[in-house]
């Protein structure tokens, strides 16, 4: 406005001294414009009034038209916002119903997200809720539309969803094509996809030379993993070659694996399912005497059904004197002992198990000794203990 003010104040000035110089010369002058056949003529005021005119005309079209443009403009992006908060309001509704399990509502709210201004996320959603309904070909073509979204992580999540539901098919040859679309192994979640789909396709040779490069990415998950890997691994050999050919795979295998604890609970598992009870004690004692036993390894020496523990037992005790305050080794110590009929060292151990830490487990088979030596107030009091903890 300030600067229209201006221009105005100068058209005025201009205006007068176009208006008081012909007075002063006492001469109006005239002002000739001839095209062809065609001649204006008219004083100098006049034409200068007619340009000033002109320009004023010009000006304010060019202010209506520069108002209209900008309006126009406000009401696009008005339509435009209005369009993408309904997008949003789409996005987010469908993303609560997901969270509260309403699957039905979670679809309809995720297909008003028509582009791909999130992502591909409401279509990676949409082939999750698909794989949920165990209908693969939609999750497929969810995924495949999420996925021209460009977005690498959008990507990875598509080949790691569908390569856990070929895993839970016992499809592991699909799922290692879906990882391999996504080579970058420094994922922890994509290395268990990539082990387990190895195991149960028996690439053995590919595992054991990965394994080792695995370590630092999966980290405290390593051991679970390899624990996994061999049982399966040990799993085959024992139920289609048989257990006498499981110990000599055993004994065939490189030191450093017979001496990783994963490794041996896995075989130590697998001789007791096998009902190589004696055999599981035999190689359990020649790997920890004098040694403290994992804690992992711990709950499956529970499992151990023996006559005569004696091995297995003195074991667990020299563990406990350097370690008194281990629950786990107490609660092993009663579950070995009860299963070979020695309740008063069972009731012991269990009781002191109990003191340190009070599990469902101790407590139920510290009821059944009560029970079975007609200790039924004890028995019950340990009952109530269990519902408690249950509660």
């Amino acid at each position: 406005m300030r600067y229209l003010g201006r221009v105005l104040f100068i058209l005025a000035l201009l205006l007068a001294a176009v208006l008081l110089a012909p007075i002063i010369v006492d001469d109006k002058g005239y002002v000739l414009i001839a095209m062809g056949n065609w001649t204006l003529e008219s004083t100098v005021f006049a034409s200068v009034f007619m340009l000033i005119v002109a320009f004023m005309v010009a000006y304010l079209a060019f202010k209506v038209l520069f108002v209209g443009t900008r309006s126009a403009g406000k009401v696009r992006n008005w339509l435009g916002g209005r369009s993408g908060r309904a997008k949003e309001a789409a996005f987010f509704n469908g993303l609560y119903a997901l969270t509260l399990g309403n699957e039905d509502a979670a679809k309809q709210a995720f297909k008003k997200v028509k582009d791909t201004g999130y992502h591909g996320f409401h279509q990676v959603a949409l082939g999750q809720l698909a794989l949920q309904a165990n209908d693969p070909d939609k999750a497929n073509y969810w995924f495949e539309q999420a996925k021209h979204s460009g977005d690498k992580r959008c990507i990875r999540t598509t080949a790691v969803l569908m390569a856990r539901f070929h895993l839970q098919n016992n499809e592991p040859e699909k799922a290692l094509l879906c990882i391999d679309a996504y080579t970058d192994d420094k994922e922890a979640d994509v290395l268990k996809i990539r082990a387990a789909a190895l195991a149960k396709t028996q690439q053995w040779d590919t595992l054991s030379q990965q394994l080792p490069k695995w370590k630092k990415p999966l980290g405290a998950e390593f051991e679970q993993v390899t624990t996994d890997i061999a049982a399966v691994q040990f799993s085959e050999i024992a139920s289609k070659q048989g257990a006498n050919q499981l110990k000599l795979h055993w004994e065939q295998l490189p030191r450093h694996e017979k001496k990783n604890p994963a490794y041996q609970e896995a075989f130590f598992a697998q001789l007791i399912s096998q009902g190589m009870h004696e055999v599981a004690q035999q190689y359990l004692v020649s790997w920890y005497k004098g040694r403290d036993l994992p804690s992992s390894l711990l709950k499956v020496v529970r499992k151990l059904r023996l006559p005569n523990p004696a091995p297995t037992v003195g074991l667990l005790e020299s563990a406990i004197k350097r370690s008194p305050e281990d629950p786990s080794l107490y609660a092993t110590l009663g579950h070995v002992a009860y299963y070979c009929n020695d309740m008063a060292l069972s009731e012991r151990a269990l009781a002191k198990a109990i003191t340190l830490n009070e599990t469902k487990e101790d407590l139920m088979l510290l009821a059944d000794i009560y029970e079975q030596k007609q200790a039924y107030n004890e028995a019950m009091q340990a009952m109530r203990r269990v519902a408690n903890l249950t509660q």
